[in-house]
């Protein structure tokens, strides 16, 4: 199975490298061409330390708690100016990241890599789709970039890779296409958070930790999203049936 996770996500990368260029060639900028690339590059340095982790559960677990770590004192950093919306913004945070340690701690790996890989899809694409394709913008006020086209090219690369994986989490197909939506709609929800929190404390970026991101916390937020309401769904399920 793990040449199979490494060909999606190296055949991705490659996708996601053509789409680059596709979209540098419509710019005569030279350091949003270099910017790109630059964030491409970390990207994939990003998503091969982090599915390596999963391989062992202890690392993995200290990354999470990095992760969370890091991201916290990002909004701290840059919301300390203003205490009410930075409390209100620590308590959603701490929220989400009860469940995204749980998440894991408590899934398999089947379930971390492939939340993590559906997550990495939406993410990635949905921003790739958005530059090459977007035109009509629907969150001006709380992230000006992002498109309808964005949001849809996103999803879709999500729902494929969710019937590629199919197998592997051992869902039926309709399961795979629900549960991808589902990471999809939790990664886009963890997105639209990071960006309404910058909104409120007036920044554009949480740090730059890292080169062509808009921050730690940037690169992550989906993935907290995610795996925190992938584990709420686990919890209520399990609950349901001991009920």
């Amino acid at each position: 199975m793990n040449l199979t996770i490494w060909a999606i996500i190296t055949t991705y990368f490659l996708i996601g490298a053509v789409l680059i260029m596709l979209i540098n060639k419509k710019t005569d900028d030279p350091q949003a061409i270099k910017q790109r690339w630059i964030k491409y590059a970390v990207y994939i340095a990003i998503v091969t330390i982090t599915v390596i982790a999963t391989e062992y559960a202890l690392p993995f677990k200290f990354l999470i708690m990095v992760i969370v770590l890091i991201g916290g004192c990002e909004m701290v950093a840059v919301g300390s100016k203003r205490w009410h919306v930075l409390v209100s913004g620590l308590i959603v945070y701490a929220a989400l990241s009860i469940g995204f340690y749980n998440y894991a701690v408590l899934s398999e790996r089947p379930q971390l890599l492939s939340v993590y890989l559906l997550v990495f899809v939406f993410d990635g694409f949905s921003q790739l789709s958005g530059q090459l394709f977007g035109k009509y913008h629907f969150m001006r006020t709380i992230s000006p970039n992002k498109t309808i086209e964005g949001l849809i090219g996103g999803i879709g690369l999500t729902l494929i890779t969710g019937l590629i994986l199919q197998p592997y989490i051992e869902l039926t197909v309709l399961q795979a296409l629900l549960f991808s939506l589902g990471i999809a709609l939790a990664s886009f929800t963890g997105d639209v958070l990071a960006s309404v929190y910058k909104r409120l404390v007036g920044v554009k970026d949480y740090s730059q930790l890292l080169p062509g991101h808009g921050g730690f916390l940037d690169r992550f937020d989906s993935y907290i999203a995610a795996g925190a309401l992938y584990w709420l769904f686990v919890w209520l399920n399990s609950t349901i049936i001991l009920v």
